[in-house]
């Protein structure tokens, strides 16, 4: 019982510290994105015929 409550913890903890480095990875490219013009073009370039 108590050894598969830890291995319950240790898969839990890996899941939220592998979801919080995603997000993380994530945002830091949204921003490093965001801040570079070039790539902005490339995304509304891209966006542009989606929206029409």
């Amino acid at each position: 019982m108590l050894k598969k409550h830890v291995s319950l913890w240790k898969v839990l903890g890996f899941f939220t510290v592998a979801i919080l480095l995603g997000f993380t990875v994530m945002f830091g490219g949204i921003s490093r994105a965001l801040s570079n013009p070039k790539i902005i073009e490339i995304i509304s370039s891209c966006l542009e015929p989606n929206l029409s």
